[in-house]
This record gives structure tokens, sequence and C-alpha cells, in this order.
């Protein structure tokens, strides 16, 4: 077997093999071999005279974010898998061999890379890009190419076609593990229990190729089916599910004909709020979740980051974005369209994912932290009376609403059904204003007594007559209570 670095050295070999008359077969990869890998070169070994291996880690098709630096090598391990399958060349160029200074040019797939190019608008024209180069340095009979990455299978197969390449594009049987999950050279960034969860996609691809042997023709019941079985694995969150024709790459409503069921999930958390006590929904804001900005710094998510919701209650699960809520309150409230998907005391996991290398994942490991410890928020679940003393227009507004986006009003909605009590303390004209008594009305409906205030002197902007409920009235209506 033979090594070389040079795109010259490549084609001298493999123009030296034409003239003997010797087909070529062709596996590129990026490395780290697994048995995936080494069964494409066993194929391509039995039908061709002469085969050839690129190892090449093509920078082109990995977005800035992703995971280039990390992706795992090996090429010691790799040469010796070549040489033992049968391989007779690897091509293994530098990034400079590939890629000149002032290199632009690109092959454009966009119209038939479907959602996966929009998750990923770098990955395919980085992909076809590079196979299109390997292709005219190597110049093969037959390329090979998994199907586990089936959506790139029918994207090069197109490009093949559009451009009239000379080249056989055979696409090769999926190989498992042992328990189901495909191989992958990233299967080793997954933790013992993310690998575990990683089984939940095997799963669903089975069910809906059992569902489709049984008849079942409507994609959209099918993506439903899939959707529910990885939803219900907690460390499992869906990019997209989408049941396209395998050769256009288009959506396809009905499965007949040649389909292909292309799913991209993440495995693995960043970080992790365990059973949250939900605080409020508002439907009047914005979709959202106000959350305690301590619980956010101790979970390590940041405030406008995309996480999931799990309500432990009704089973609901969504996505959502999160807002910074006041420290200390406990707050967790679901704002928007959100709001209906929960209700104030449901229990709730808050779960942020990320994308990152072993080394960053082994130095940040996904952090937890339980509101449920959220001092006042536990006094208030186990208080006897609630007395609210000197309650202005802003908090009375706010409990009648039910918001609860500081301490107070976020404790006062955590409290059981105890006797409770409202002192307010405004001007005179603020007290009389239609808005605010329709607000104490409201509260009295639910179960608040009010202090009546007397007639007192208040700085309200400027000092002049208020409503003040008096501290003799107050300590009675305390003391009938508590005896």
């Amino acid at each position: 077997m033979k090594i070389v670095h040079s795109v010259k050295e490549a084609r001298e070999t493999v123009k030296d093999w034409k003239k003997q008359g010797y087909s070529v077969g062709f596996v590129p990869t990026m490395g780290y071999l697994h048995e995936g890998h080494l069964s494409l070169i066993e194929k391509s070994v039995s039908e061709n005279n002469k085969t050839v291996v690129s190892i090449f880690l093509n920078p082109m098709q990995f977005a800035p974010t992703e995971d280039l630096a990390a992706y795992p090598r090996d090429f010691d391990a790799d040469t010796a898998l070549c040489e033992k399958t049968g391989a007779d060349l690897i091509f293994n160029p530098v990034n400079e061999e590939m890629y000149d200074r002032d290199f632009c040019t690109f092959v454009d797939m966009t119209g038939v890379t479907g959602t996966s190019g929009k998750s990923r608008p770098t990955h395919f024209r980085g992909v076809c890009t590079v196979v299109n180069k390997l292709f005219n340095i190597i110049a093969p009979d037959r390329a090979y190419f998994g199907r586990k990455d089936a959506q790139q299978l029918a994207v090069i197969t197109r490009m093949v076609r559009d451009l009239d390449m000379d080249v056989e594009i055979v696409g090769c049987p999926l190989i498992r593990e042992a328990d189901g999950l495909a191989k992958s050279s990233r299967n080793t960034y997954l933790s013992t229990e993310e690998r575990q969860a990683a089984l939940i996609l095997s799963k669903a691809v089975f069910e809906a190729e059992r569902l489709v042997n049984a008849g079942e023709r409507s994609s959209e019941n099918l993506i439903a089916v899939m959707r529910g079985i990885i939803q219900s694995e907690p460390l499992a969150r869906i990019d997209y599910i989408e049941v396209v024709d395998s050769f256009s790459i288009e959506k396809k409503d009905i499965i007949q004909g040649s389909v292909l069921v292309a799913i991209a999930v993440f495995i693995g958390l960043k970080g992790k709020i365990h059973r949250a006590t939900v605080t409020q929904a508002e439907l009047d804001y914005v979709g959202s979740i106000t959350i305690d900005a301590d619980l956010l710094d101790a979970a390590g998510i940041y405030e406008y980051e995309k996480v999931q919701i799990a309500d432990v209650n009704n089973g609901n699960r969504f996505e959502t974005y999160t807002i910074s809520g006041e420290r200390g309150t406990g707050v967790v409230c679901l704002n928007g369209a959100a709001a209906r998907c929960v209700q104030a005391g449901d229990k709730i996991i808050i779960m942020a994912y990320a994308q990152m290398t072993v080394e960053e994942l082994k130095e940040n490991p996904p952090k937890e932290d339980c509101p449920s410890e959220v001092k006042h928020i536990t006094l208030a679940q186990n208080a006897d009376l609630l007395l609210i003393a000197p309650a202005d227009a802003n908090v009375i507004g706010k409990l009648a609403c039910g918001i609860a986006d500081d301490m107070l009003t976020s404790f006062v909605l955590a409290v059981k059904d105890i006797p409770k009590f409202i002192a307010p303390a405004m001007n005179t004209r603020m007290y009389e204003n239609s808005i605010v008594r329709e607000n104490i009305d409201k509260l009295k409906r639910h179960g608040f007594e009010e202090i009546e205030p007397k007639e007192s002197l208040l700085a309200c902007g400027d000092i002049g007559k208020g409503a003040l409920a008096d501290v003799g009235d107050i300590i009675a209506a305390v003391e009938r209570v508590l005896s």
C-alpha cells in the first residue's frame, strides 16, 4: 500500500493504473475509521482492481462553531486498517494542498439540501466542493458512500448527474453497533449516558420502518410517531425530521417511490433547571420564559437562550427563549403562547443544549440547579398567613393580573390556601381610580381581605392626602386570624 500527500503524486499513481487497464474504486473519508468505513473499502476492493482511500479532514464543511478542532484523528491506526482491508493507495493531503490561499470556487447545491442545508448552511457546500475536487484528482470509476449519511449520498448523486461526471456512485448499507446505534466517528463525543440516550434514534427509525412496511403512507403520521419516540428521551433535542424524495430532496406528503427520512437530533445537555415550580403563566406577553437570574446563572443558561421545557405534571414538551427575571425571586413565568402549555404550580424541567468538543465537555459538564431550594418560595409554601403591607397600586395590579416578576409577587403566587390580607398605601386619587378599585375587587374574589385604609398624609410625589391602612387595624386583623 502506498501513501501520498500531494495532488501530483495521487494523479500520477492513478494514471499509471489506468494505462494498465485497471479499474479504480474510491472511498473518501475524514479519517478516524470504523467498521462503516471499512465496509466501503471492502466493497471497493471486491469490485475494482485498485482502491484509493482519501483521509482529509475538510475544513470547508465545518461552520466556525462546529467541531473541526476536536474531530478525532488517528492516522497511524487508519493506515493499518486500510492496509489490512486491502486498500492500494491513501491520499492524505494537507489543507494547503487542497485549497490555495486565494481559493474562491465552490459547488453550491442549496436547491437540494433541504432543511439540513438551512440548519448547517456551510456543510453541503463544503462537502460538494471537496468531493468534486477529489473526483477530479483521483478520477475513479466508482466512488463509495455509506447510507448512514443518506442525504449526503443523495446530494452527491445529484451533483454527479448535474455536472455529467464520469463516475458511478455506489451507496452501501449502514453499519450499526450491536445495540443498534449507527457507527460514527463522532460517537466518541458521547458520555455513557448520552450514548444510551442516542439509541432513541434507531428506535424511532426501526418503528418508522415497521409502520411503512405495514402500509403507512402519510408522512405527517410517520413524522409524528418518530417525533414522539425521540421526545421521550430527555437528552434528545430534535433539529428536524423530514420525509423527502431520495433524489430531489423535496418534501413528500405521501410516502411512495424512493423516499428518505432525514433526521437530525442533538444529544446531550448543556444545563438544566430541574423541577422548577411555575409561578405564573402570562398570555399577554411575547413568547418566552422569565427565570430568576440566580437560577439562570446556577444552571449556566444565558438570557435569550433557546431552551426546552418539559412539564412533569401534564407531559407537555416545547421550546422557547429565556428572559432574565429579578434575582432572588424564584420567578419562573411562562409567557405568550407557551403559557397555554402549563399552569401555575406545575413542576417543569428547563433544559439547554450545546455542541462542544470532548475537551470542552470535560471542562464544562452539564450544570443542574434545583429552584425548589429557593428559600422564599419554600417559606411561602409553608406559611400560615400572608400580609402585604404596604400594598401600593403597582403591587396590587401585578397580583390582580397574576404577574410574578419580583420576589414579592412570586412569593404571593406560591402560597397555599391560607388567609391573605392587603393593606393599601397610596394617594387618595390613586386609591379611588377605577382600575385600582377593580384590581382590589379582583383580589377579594381570589381570597384576599382588604384592611380598609384611612385618610392620612403620604409623600407620593407631593405630600398630600393618602389612603393608608392603620397599624392598629393591621395588628387586629392578624390577631383575629391567628387566635
